[in-house]
């Protein structure tokens, strides 16, 4: 899975610039061929990455759902009542990353399939949202929730997380006009 790996990053601020900085450290992490992998000539995800990336946001979609449908009930009913509102609070934390992951896939799904252009795909409408809450610092005692809640929410920021560096390097493609792995490869050929 192209997800499955820890990300060490956490913030937690309303501020944007720190939000801007977050932007700015997730483009820097990737090199270029990363970028090259995931962007095509034009500037859109790749295709086959795309679809590949969304399967496996959809699979962790799927787990949570049972979870939270299954097992989480009975997770959460064994819990003292004050960790039950940590429970739910982290768990609305959760299911908002994955709204938002998701969210964006379809945009570029759209951009892939011809529904919108690349410029409509960049639109700040259309950008990963809640940044604050996704990467937003997890409530006290958060710490003592059941494994699998936890598995499923560092999962899902992780997640969120790569879909931010995606963002970045798509917004970056579009302000400087191409991947710099492809202008050197086209003044190679030139």
């Amino acid at each position: 899975c192209f997800w499955n790996f820890k990300i060490p990053i956490s913030f937690c601020c309303n501020d944007d610039l720190l939000i801007s900085t977050l932007y700015h450290k997730a483009l820097c992490s990737y090199g270029d061929k990363m970028a090259n992998e995931m962007l095509d000539r034009d500037g859109s995800l790749n295709g086959p990455f795309l679809m590949k990336a969304y399967g496996d946001a959809m699979a962790l979609v799927s787990e949570t759902a049972d979870y939270l449908q299954g097992a989480g009930i009975a997770d959460c009913d064994a819990l003292e009542i004050p960790m039950r509102a940590v429970f739910a609070g982290e768990s609305m934390r959760l299911t908002t990353r994955l709204m938002q992951v998701v969210s964006w896939f379809l945009v570029w799904r759209g951009v892939e399939a011809g529904e919108l252009t690349k410029e409509q795909g960049r639109e700040p409408s259309r950008r990963l949202g809640s940044v604050t809450v996704c990467m937003g610092m997890p409530a006290k005692g958060a710490e003592q929730l059941p494994d699998q809640l936890l598995d499923l929410l560092e999962r899902s920021k992780g997640l969120f997380v790569q879909v931010m560096r995606i963002e970045a390097m798509i917004l970056d493609y579009g302000n400087e006009g191409g991947s710099p792995v492809h202008k050197l490869i086209d003044r190679l050929k030139s």
